[in-house]
């Protein structure tokens, strides 16, 4: 997945040659829309490969799974060596963390692209065994509440998101009807500064989307350690979203004693 606009496609594929060259890719397989980011030498279009078998080497655990960029919010942004065996730890993590079993229904719009999207929505329903669902990002964006819409239509219990996708789809959804996230078991706030004026409504918010204080939870992660680094199990962060008046945002220090 890509951003879902390119505003400047020079500046884009500057960036994406440097990724490309720092993580040392020798093939960078994509859709035909942005190849034209990506040195032509190295470029292949997944289209091009439906129905081709594919022999998969075997993969110790110490090997290399993926090459993870920081965010670049404080400087320029790196690759972390993510190994099979530390993806494999932060599954069993996310287990702990949420209590999944394999009949929760996951369902998220964050991009795969970001370490969120990628390990929680698409690598965990996988190892878990559970039934797992993705809102294309660009209907999310065009749509906020159908975010909502499937989670109810889906009977999602888990999902995560940042507090900006939070917001945006409760102020697109407040005249809608027919919302309930009562099915939910975890719902995380998590991948930007945790802000608690997102549920400044606290009653409003359970009336109209039935999501109910004791689902509510707030992660902090970092690329380096795959994603998630702590996190509050529902219900027990301590104040309900929205009657929190200060800070306006959690730090990791913060949020760790929440």
């Amino acid at each position: 997945q890509v951003p879902i606009r390119i505003r400047d496609a020079s500046a884009f594929a500057d960036q994406t040659a440097a990724v490309v060259a720092a993580a040392g890719c020798r093939v960078v397989v994509g859709d035909d829309r942005h190849l034209r980011a990506v040195p032509p030498e190295l470029a292949t279009s997944w289209n091009a490969l439906e129905g081709r078998d594919a022999a998969v080497a075997p993969a110790g655990g110490e090997d290399p799974a993926v090459v993870q960029f920081t965010s670049g919010s404080t400087a320029a942004p790196r690759g972390a060596v993510v190994t099979h065996a530390a993806v494999m730890e932060q599954m069993a993590i996310l287990a702990r963390l949420t209590e999944a079993t394999t009949d929760d229904r996951l369902l998220s719009w964050v991009p795969f692209f970001h370490d969120l999207g990628l390990f929680m929505f698409a690598v965990f329903p996988v190892v878990l065994g559970a039934e797992g669902h993705c809102l294309p990002t660009e209907r999310f964006a065009r749509d906020p509440v159908e975010w909502f819409r499937l989670m109810t239509s889906t009977v999602t219990t888990l999902t995560s998101a940042p507090p900006s996708g939070w917001g945006a789809a409760m102020r697109s959804g407040r005249a809608e009807n027919g919302i309930d996230l009562g099915a939910l078991r975890t719902a995380i706030m998590g991948a930007e500064p945790v802000d608690p004026a997102v549920l400044a409504e606290p009653e409003f918010v359970e009336k109209a989307f039935g999501l109910r204080p004791e689902q509510r939870a707030c992660a902090y992660g970092l690329a380096e350690a795959v994603l998630c680094v702590t996190a509050t199990r529902p219900g027990h962060v301590g104040v309900p979203w929205g009657r929190l008046a200060r800070p306006p945002y959690a730090t990791a220090r913060s949020l760790a004693r929440w």
